[in-house]
């Protein structure tokens, strides 16, 4: 049965990827749509997801929870990014070649299809911990990925103090607290205005397999073939990491509700902001591009099979 949902589930999202291609195989989503998409995603939809996500009746308990999934995700991206370490000491890859090769391998795609997955998976019981995945992925994303993107380079941003300032004041971040602070006063949002929010939320997954499906058409098949980087990443990203994740986080964590959250979130792809962050700081977006088709490929196959293995007794 967890097997069935978890694979129904990618099948499902992978199909309005291959609605993406298609569309722009019909030259009805281009560049310029695809960008103005992105940006109705990252600054009005996600948004709507982190605020109406944490609009839950106020429990105590829920606090620890919350630290709980929180500190758990960072170690789901300090262990995925310690996974590539040995491939990078092989390559003795520069700094520029060593961000992007951790940035690839720490940050799987939590939020355009784990929100769904896990929705499907555990129902509301996952708005709590997935909200709090959202907003530390969104955090670590824009400050931590920036800095290692930035690495061997020049950045305009004023340093490391102008990175980590732009990266905290973004619309993914202040949703994501004001979410949180909405939450802990118990303050509720009236339904004229929760209903619309969550229509919007509603979008984001559609928009963001869309823009998916247009990124990868800008990769060619056989390329993929002919960089090993790609498959090591591949292979840490699907295998290794859960693996890793859940033997690790089991020791201490056992809500099965948060574990299942970061388990799932460690057998994900690499994430679609992986190939924005390259492309904006110009550390080798065609790699990353190719991490990000190969990974979401082969995720329909093995995410349901980790999933199965790691979380069915639990199921």
């Amino acid at each position: 049965m967890l097997f069935l949902t978890v694979f129904q589930q990618l099948v499902s999202l992978m199909l309005i990827a291959a609605a993406g291609i298609a569309l722009t195989k019909l030259k009805i989503i281009d560049g310029a749509l695809a960008t103005g998409m992105s940006g109705v995603m990252t600054k009005a939809c996600l948004p709507c997801v982190l605020i109406s996500g944490m609009q839950l009746e106020y429990d105590i308990g829920a606090l620890g929870d919350m630290g709980t999934t929180a500190g758990g995700f960072v170690l789901v991206m300090a262990l995925s990014a310690a996974l590539v370490l040995p491939l990078i000491l092989v390559r003795k890859s520069d700094l520029k070649e060593a961000g992007i090769l951790i940035i690839c391998a720490s940050f799987p795609n939590v939020v355009y299809i784990g929100r769904p997955l896990l929705e499907a998976m555990y129902g509301e019981m996952a708005n709590l911990p997935v909200t709090v995945v959202t907003l530390v992925f969104s955090s670590t994303v824009f400050s931590i990925g920036v800095l290692l993107a930035t690495m061997g380079g020049k950045t305009e941003f004023g340093g490391v103090k102008g990175i980590l300032r732009r990266s905290f004041i973004n619309p993914a971040v202040v949703s994501g607290v004001t979410g949180i602070l909405l939450f802990l006063f118990s303050v509720k949002i009236p339904s004229p205005v929760l209903a619309p929010m969550r229509m919007m939320a509603g979008m984001t997954t559609p928009l963001a397999m869309l823009i998916i499906g247009y990124s990868l058409t800008q990769t060619k098949l056989r390329e993929l073939f002919n960089d090993a980087r790609v498959w090591a990443i591949t292979f840490a990203r699907l295998i290794l990491a859960p693996i890793a994740v859940f033997f690790t986080l089991s020791l201490f964590i056992k809500h099965p509700v948060i574990l299942g959250t970061l388990t799932v979130g460690a057998s994900l792809p690499v994430g679609a902001n992986a190939g924005v962050i390259a492309r904006l700081y110009d550390n080798n977006p065609v790699f990353a591009a190719k991490c990000i088709f190969l990974s979401s490929v082969l995720a329909v196959f093995t995410a349901p099979v980790m999933i199965t293995l790691l979380l069915g007794g639990a199921a």
